[in-house]
Formats: structure tokens, C-alpha cells, sequence
């Protein structure tokens, strides 16, 4: 089975086959090497929010959306009533408007405004 690592870095894979791109064109607009880009998608190397909210950015692809951001993948599995789930995550940014830019990305609009104001 595959992990949720492999799901993400598979499918930015797959969509930057389908935009046409090259993974240095991409690698270049979220300013890192080739061979990091690479070792990201294809090795051990984690991925953090931020990595997927550059590459979403070029891409113009919301990966946010995949399971393993949004709780789906275990409520569908380990819930089939789908009961809510509570989810817990903890994200460590340098200022309140990466933190607001960052939920946003992953939460509804209200939820945020409910959150953070």
C-alpha cells in the first residue's frame, strides 16, 4: 500500500506531465534544485506545507484537496457512517499572515475567520 507521501508526490508528478512542464521548470519557480525537486518526489526527503503550496501555486492545482489533507481517506475507511472526525495539526509559521494563508489553503473561509479572526 502505498503511503500518503507517495499519493501526493505521484500526483504533482502526474500533473506536471499533464500541464506540459518539466520538474526544473517547476523546481525553478519554487526556487529549489532540480535534484531537490526530484529527491522530494522520488526519495525519503520530506515535503512540508510550504513546498506544497508553492508547487500547488505553479501547477495552479489545489493538492489541498487530496485525502490525506482533508481527513476523507480515514473517515471513508475507518468511519463508513461518516461521523465527523476531529483532526489535530500542528503547523509552526513565522507570522499570523503565512498562518492565515496556510489555513486558508486547507480550511473553508469561516472556519478561518473563526479561528484567527
Amino acid at each position: 500500500m502505498k503511503t500518503e507521501k507517495e499519493i501526493l508526490c505521484n500526483r504533482i508528478k502526474e500533473v506536471i506531465k499533464e500541464r506540459g512542464y518539466t520538474q526544473k521548470f517547476v523546481a525553478d519557480q519554487v526556487k529549489k534544485t532540480e535534484k531537490q525537486l526530484s529527491d522530494i518526489l522520488t526519495k525519503n526527503t520530506s515535503i512540508d506545507v510550504f513546498d506544497v503550496r508553492d508547487i500547488s501555486k505553479v501547477l495552479k492545482y489545489n493538492f489541498f484537496t487530496l485525502p490525506m489533507f482533508s481527513g476523507q481517506e480515514k473517515i471513508d475507511t475507518y468511519k463508513p457512517n461518516r461521523r465527523k472526525a476531529r483532526i489535530s495539526v500542528t503547523i509552526d509559521v513565522e507570522d499570523e499572515v503565512a498562518e492565515k494563508e496556510i489555513l486558508s489553503q486547507i480550511l473553508d473561509k469561516t472556519t478561518v475567520k473563526r479561528l484567527i479572526g
